[in-house]
């Protein structure tokens, strides 16, 4: 090396012998810069007369020092590329999320009004929010024509008991139950949503997340959402939630003859709607529904015209049914449908932010499946790391470093 002799100090044992032959001369540091020219720097400064003056045992609190220091460096950048691939994933994770919900929401949705399951028990204390709140003067004769269902629903026997009082009451009132149940029950069919429709759903979703494979894949998964979605789902209002729209309901719908109309074929719509969605022997919807292979869904202005009523979604009446049945209950159904397909294809089960202030957050139980798409194929569990316990982990090793 040119210069050698320049550049070290002229105490070192090294600076006379060969080249190959010399070793690095360790020296205690000074602050003033005159002080490391060659001849500045005596014998005493070197490492090994440092040795000799300073305590064993501070040189080893100094190694220990000098290893923490290091080790506490090698932590932060390893936590630098943990934080930064759990970034990436957490991003990654996000998008999924809010696609999924996307895809649930089509699946859910006619238009820009959202569909809702009709359990039997909605349809229940809607029609009798309905009648409890109808005007005084309709009352005896929506539960004279109720009544008449109830006969239908209970079987052909208290018909024939009936007999001539039946058919006198048909023709009263120019409503034949049988009829409206086989036209509601054929509007009914046009509703379902099968698993293979979902499974076309997840595809899609898929696919944008990056998966190419065989569409087969997806068909237990979808399966499994529509049983859940069927057997846990059970979003209603109260009675006073209900009778605070029926109410408002009544007050905007039109009056005399044209209340009679809606007021009647509301309540036997509603009441054959519930004995269809229940009874297997009347078309084979509930079989369907209970085996996870389809599950019915409509918009408040569908149930409408499934039960003869569709011009009133035109009326403000209409309306009020129809945007309380969304708000109150599409969403939550909405929110929970996200939730089970969510523990099921493995992404967060949270309303994701851009949603969150039109949606209220899930309400039934998380079940995450292990062998999700998300955790299993995608190693989405990374995203999971929880961002405090990462926030202390980097706190902690801030202490070690100088």
């Amino acid at each position: 090396m040119e210069g050698y002799a320049e550049r070290t100090p002229r105490c070192d044992p090294s600076r006379e012998l060969p080249r190959a032959d010399r070793l690095p001369f360790f020296f205690e540091v000074d602050p003033a810069a005159e002080n490391y020219l060659p001849e500045a720097v005596g014998p005493e400064r070197s490492i090994l007369r440092l040795a000799a003056r300073i305590p064993p045992e501070t040189w080893c609190q100094k190694s220990q020092q000098e290893s923490l220091v290091n080790f506490a460096r090698e932590c932060a950048a390893a936590l630098d590329r943990v934080e930064s691939a759990t970034l990436s994933a957490s991003e990654e994770i996000e998008r999924a999320a809010v696609d999924l919900f996307k895809t649930m929401r089509g699946l859910r949705s006619e238009g820009e009004e959202l569909k809702f399951k009709p359990d039997p028990e909605i349809l229940d204390r809607m029609r009798e929010s309905i009648t409890r709140k109808a005007p005084g003067w309709l009352r005896p004769m929506i539960k004279l024509n109720q009544g008449m269902v109830e006969a239908l629903r209970w079987g052909k026997k208290l018909g024939a008991i009936l007999g001539s009082v039946w058919r006198g009451l048909r023709l009263l009132f120019r409503m034949s139950p049988e009829a409206k149940t086989e036209q509601i029950r054929r509007n009914l069919s046009h509703h379902e949503m099968s698993a293979e429709l979902v499974t076309e759903a997840l595809v899609s979703w898929a696919t944008r997340q990056g998966w190419a494979g065989d569409s087969a894949r997806w068909l237990p998964d979808a399966e499994e959402i529509l049983r859940r979605f069927n057997n846990e789902e059970r979003t209603n209002l109260s009675a006073e939630e209900w009778d605070e729209l029926t109410r408002e309901f009544w007050d905007k719908a039109p009056k005399r003859r044209a209340a009679w109309v809606i007021g009647v074929t509301l309540v036997i719509g509603l009441a054959i709607a519930v004995w269809i969605t229940v009874e297997p022997a009347s078309g084979g919807l509930a079989a369907k529904l209970f085996t996870g292979k389809a599950l019915l869904g409509l918009t408040g202005g569908e149930l409408l015209a499934c039960i003869g009523l569709g011009a009133l979604t035109g009326t403000v009446a209409g309306q009020v049914l129809v945007r309380g049945i969304e708000t109150k209950i599409g969403r939550q159904q909405l929110a929970n449908l996200f939730a089970i397909a969510a523990n099921r294809l493995g992404v967060p089960s949270k309303i994701p932010k851009e949603f969150a202030n039109d949606f209220p957050e899930p309400s039934i139980v998380a079940k995450p499946h292990r062998d999700a798409y998300g955790l299993g194929e995608r190693h989405w569990q990374l995203a999971r790391t929880i961002a405090a316990n990462l926030a202390r982990l980097r706190s902690a090793l801030e202490h070690l470093l100088p």
